[in-house]
């Protein structure tokens, strides 16, 4: 699947070919999940025999630039981190002056991610890697041929606890997008996206979705917030069965927003409420008393029969 290609990208060791671009993660094998009592699936051992092919990629180091040239070529288009603007029109290979809102709008593709611990980088795509991706006759082999060709990428300078990539909302064209690694907790940019088809979170301390609420476009086929602590779902329910809560790419286990709902359908059966007052006025006691696991005072009287 294409996050498992462009996940291995942003750890820069290799690219992992899996099972294409076209959002098919699963057969009809069923696993059990021990720990979370959920029905998921594996991939197919066929499916399984990732191949490895390291590839060097082509990111462009930042050019200099006057920084008030690219403040006022950042503001003309909508941008306040300046960095990031600096950064995609590195990839695009045009001075920040040179940049035009056609440029931002020929976006359809959009990553960021971290290279090491203290450097990060923007990867770019058009609607021709965008088509590469969806195309059914596409497979790993030609999209990893054409990376470096049809993906273009730049450093990025970025300070995680600082900066914002709010800008990321300017790329009203994008498809798809990847961010790997990155704080950014607020990810109200997505409902910009209104042909957005693939969305990938990982890791990026996201906790409330509330932003998203309404946010569903007829495209969307998945968005996955993996490795984000949510507590309330509840904004994304009109598009559970679109959005993923986990999914690790090593052993292919996924657990979808849908069958994580389910399975918090299932509560634990509290007391009748008698016992229940039972065990209140035993706790408001002063006396020393030993509960049953009913929550009711144990009974002894056996032991002196």
């Amino acid at each position: 699947m294409f996050k498992k290609i462009m996940l291995a990208v942003f750890c820069m060791v290799a690219i992992v070919a899996a099972s294409g671009c076209t959002a098919e993660k699963t057969d009809d094998t069923p696993v059990k999940d021990v720990d979370n009592e959920i029905e998921v699936t594996l991939p197919a051992e066929d499916d399984k025999k990732d191949k490895e092919d390291k590839i060097e990629l082509n990111i462009k180091p930042l050019e200099e630039t006057d920084e008030k040239t690219l403040s006022e070529a950042a503001a003309s288009l909508g941008f306040e981190n300046t960095k990031f603007f600096h950064a995609v029109a590195n990839a695009i290979g045009k001075r920040p002056e040179e940049m035009t809102q056609a440029d931002i709008d020929k976006v359809h593709y959009i990553a960021v991610g971290p290279d090491d611990e203290s450097s990060y980088s923007v990867f770019i795509g058009y609607i021709d890697y965008v088509d590469l991706c969806f195309s059914e006759n596409a497979n790993d082999e030609d999209i990893m041929s054409q990376l470096n060709e049809l993906v273009m990428m730049s450093e990025l300078e970025y300070d995680a606890e600082n900066d914002s990539l709010s800008d990321l909302g300017n790329f009203k064209n994008v498809e798809m997008f990847e961010i790997y690694n990155v704080n950014t907790p607020d990810v109200s940019f997505i409902k910009n996206y209104e042909i957005l088809a693939l969305g990938y979170f990982n890791n990026n301390g996201i906790t409330d979705v509330s932003c998203l609420e309404g946010y569903a476009p007829e495209t969307l086929s998945e968005l996955d917030f993996t490795g984000n602590d949510i507590k309330d779902w509840s904004p994304l329910y009109p598009i559970k069965e679109k959005v993923i809560v986990y999914y690790d790419l090593t052993n292919g286990f996924l657990l979808d927003l849908e069958s994580y709902l389910e399975q918090q359908e299932n509560p634990v059966e509290l007391p009748k409420q008698e016992e229940t007052e039972t065990a209140e006025k035993a706790e408001n006691n002063d006396e020393f008393v030993i509960l049953d696991e009913n929550g009711n005072p144990a009974d002894f009287s056996s032991l002196f029969d």
